[in-house]
């Protein structure tokens, strides 16, 4: 593992830093060692199995829900709940007294990296909530790095390292053979 330091950090984001240690440390928090999903984003491995949760409000209940891929035009909707719960390495399962249906994708490849939608289908516009999908090649390794909370205390965090990872909005530089955020 790589040790990234407050200095790294400082001089990737350069002067004033100090202030953005906060949207720093929400941003990543989701994301601390061993953590493979938050409300929105979830994280897996090639070959893996993955559960994705998706909420939805009251009194929809008896409504056809969906996953799409980003757009969701009807060409990219990959299971839906009217026709099968069951499709390809795609499954979907209602859990109707927790308002949530839950995504399984099996066998995980890499291409399955981008933004999907959770999507429940009524008259006008449906309901739709992003969902973004990070996979890795391989085993996840992770990336540590350290901050300061205040001038004595120094916190460690560890997370998942992505090849995309500018995508969720990070500042990488490479040093070397060492990655810092």
């Amino acid at each position: 593992m790589v040790q990234c330091s407050t200095a790294a950090l400082a001089n990737e984001l350069g002067h004033g830093w100090e202030k953005t240690q906060g949207s720093i440390r929400e941003r990543l928090s989701t994301y601390v060692a061993g953590s493979k999903r938050s409300k929105d984003t979830y994280a897996g491995t090639k070959g893996s199995t993955l559960e994705i949760y998706c909420d939805y409000p009251e009194g929809y209940q008896d409504y056809v829900k969906y996953f799409c891929r980003d757009p969701c035009a009807d060409d990219d909707i990959l299971i839906k709940s009217d026709n099968s719960i069951s499709k390809r390495r795609y499954t979907l399962l209602d859990n109707v007294s927790n308002r949530n249906f839950i995504i399984t994708i099996k066998n995980l490849i890499v291409e399955d990296f981008g933004v999907y939608h959770c999507g429940v289908e009524k008259s006008g516009t449906d309901i739709l909530t992003k969902v973004k999908l990070f996979i890795s090649g391989g085993e996840l390794f992770f990336i540590t790095f350290s901050y300061f909370l205040s001038k004595s205390i120094e916190t460690v965090r560890s997370i998942p390292f992505f090849n995309r990872l500018k995508t969720f909005g990070f500042h990488i530089k490479r040093e070397s053979h060492h990655w810092c955020i």
